[in-house]
């Protein structure tokens, strides 16, 4: 036990005796010991309370790889953003990063934009994908002179992405905008960007989406046809994390999040399982499911 107490007292003195960063990055690197590890994480939470930029990338790294402690997203994200309201360029990069991956473009293009801003200039080949994928030809022209200028190296699939990249609009929002929605399509397209930035999200309760349906009436709505995803691990946390503090997508969200919890219901008492979700948004998000009966055979 006093063994126990010495211990206690000892890493206690160490972390209120303001560890440096140096000393902390020896800790990173050395032994993984129960007495280092708790060392290591202390000495830098103490130091993250003093806003030092160093030590709040570096908790974010360490929850977000695992490498001293359990992995943990939303903590790496949070000291990520921690670190990029205080001017870290590695932090909106990272945070860029992350949306990127969850398809969510235009979270992504602006933490990305502010790592470049930063003097991140890594991000000037994902802002450049970014500006492909959403065939903005002018952005295109600019993130590609920006590559050329700071000695960007670009593999060949980005380059014959931007010669060959094609402005001409969709059949889909052409129809949308010149035709029968041409009063609403700032309201149409708001909730097309709404929808899509959620693909990641999606994913994270097991759907994916398939199609839009576009109705048109007095309140212009569009129907997300979503098909569930069998054997998918879900994670409703993260999936609120994507939505933020925007209603109308944590209104779509729990639409899946309910047909979720019914399905263990509808496989007990009426022998079907979930097959999919439609989703139709306007003001609000309303949803239907679509079931499948189980083969008994």
């Amino acid at each position: 036990m006093s063994k126990y107490i010495f211990l206690f007292f000892f890493c206690v003195s160490f972390v209120l005796n303001a560890s440096s960063i140096e000393e902390l990055k020896k800790l990173q690197y050395s032994e993984q010991t129960i007495e280092n590890v708790f060392l290591f994480k202390q000495g830098l939470e103490e130091l993250a309370i003093e806003n030092n930029v160093s030590a709040i990338l570096m908790l974010a790294l360490a929850y977000e790889s695992g490498s001293h402690w359990e992995k943990d997203k939303l903590r790496a994200l949070k000291y990520y953003k921690k670190a990029a309201s205080l001017g870290s360029s590695k932090a909106f990069m990272k945070l860029g990063v992350f949306f990127y991956n969850q398809e969510d473009y235009e979270s992504a293009k602006k933490f990305f934009v502010s790592s470049l801003n930063h003097g991140g200039k890594e991000s000037i080949k994902y802002l450049l994908e970014i500006a492909i994928i959403n065939q903005n030809k002018k952005d295109v022209s600019r993130f590609l002179d920006l590559a050329k200028k700071n000695h960007i190296p670009l593999d060949e699939l980005i380059l014959k992405g931007s010669k060959q990249i094609d402005l001409k609009k969709s059949e889909m929002m052409h129809y949308i905008e010149d035709k029968t929605f041409k009063l609403s399509k700032d309201y149409l397209i708001g909730i097309l960007k709404i929808a899509s930035s959620l693909n990641g999200a999606f994913k994270n309760l097991g759907y994916e989406v398939e199609e839009y349906i576009i109705h048109n009436g007095l309140e212009p709505t569009i129907e997300l046809v979503l098909k569930k995803i069998p054997n998918t691990k879900i994670d409703e946390e993260m999936a609120m994390f994507i939505a933020g503090d925007n209603i109308l997508k944590i209104s779509i969200l729990k639409s899946l999040m309910w047909a979720n919890a019914i399905e263990p219901f509808m496989i007990k008492e009426v022998n079907h399982r979930l097959s999919g979700v439609e989703i139709e948004v306007g003001a609000t998000a309303t949803a239907k499911i679509v079931t499948q009966r189980i083969d008994n055979d």
